[in-house]
């Protein structure tokens, strides 16, 4: 068998607001690794050492993996910035599975939290914020998509294919995601996606949508996602996706 992977030139910088004047406009370049073993979406990285890259001057880790079946995203920072967008206002990561920045399909986790008082102490309080992680986070996710409109509310254990999780350990918070890539009889929800094609990933919270917006990313889709071999373009935030057959993992800045 001859895996497919997906080569990302990804912009760190506007996935999440805090992050943006930390990296600016460098493009990092990354190559998903094709997944030989099992993946546990349970926010502990154990998966993920040998294929996470950090961006430079950004307390960020981001790791991409795939097999046949499923898309594996994994976040890492220790930045409280960050954790209170992600935990306060929701996550939503975007596919679109014609290589563009359209919202076609979202998964939403976790969904915000409404109690931002008491999310606001524990961000003061290590202890009690790994503590208390899971009542933050609480047990559903949504799908948004792929039909114009429609939004689902799923318990994380039951998803049809789709995993999400997070866990917080010596302060180091961990976001995974798993996402069938085709749709089947037992994946309703997939990306979309056919071996060599061009998929769209993007990154959401609430504070991103006037950022992404001035910057003219539609609808707050922080990361522009296009055909392999095209350039990077005159948008200085963005990312491109495909599939390729070879495994490995490669990154390197480019402008």
């Amino acid at each position: 068998m001859n895996p497919d992977r997906f080569k990302v030139f990804f912009s760190p910088g506007v996935i999440l607001l805090s992050l943006a004047s930390l990296v600016g406009c460098s493009n990092l370049e990354m190559t998903s690794t094709w997944c030989d073993r099992k993946i546990a979406i349970d926010g502990i990285d154990s998966e993920w050492q040998e294929t996470m890259v950090y961006v430079e001057d950004a307390d960020l880790g981001i790791g991409l993996q795939n097999d046949e079946t499923f898309m594996y995203i994994c976040l890492g920072t220790t930045d409280r910035r960050v954790l209170a967008q992600i935990i306060g206002l929701g996550f939503t990561v975007w596919f679109d599975p014609e290589g563009g920045k359209t919202k076609t399909l979202g998964i939403r986790f976790p969904l915000g939290m409404h109690d931002p008082m008491k999310l606001r102490q524990a961000l003061q309080d290590q202890e009690a914020l790994e503590r208390d992680l899971a009542y933050f986070l609480g047990n559903e996710l949504e799908i948004l998509g792929p039909e114009e409109g429609e939004q689902v509310r799923r318990l994380l254990s039951v998803t049809g294919g789709i995993k999400a999780g997070s866990a917080m350990s010596a302060g180091r918070f961990i976001y995974e995601l798993r996402v069938p890539l085709s749709p089947g009889e037992d994946y309703a929800y997939a990306i979309g996606a056919e071996p060599g094609a061009s998929i769209g990933l993007g990154f959401e919270t609430s504070w991103l949508e006037e950022m992404v917006e001035q910057e003219g990313f539609r609808g707050g889709f922080c990361l522009q996602v296009v055909a392999a071999g095209e350039g990077v373009g005159e948008a200085c935030r963005a990312v491109k996706v495909r599939q390729k057959g070879a495994d490995g993992l490669s990154a390197s800045n480019s402008g």
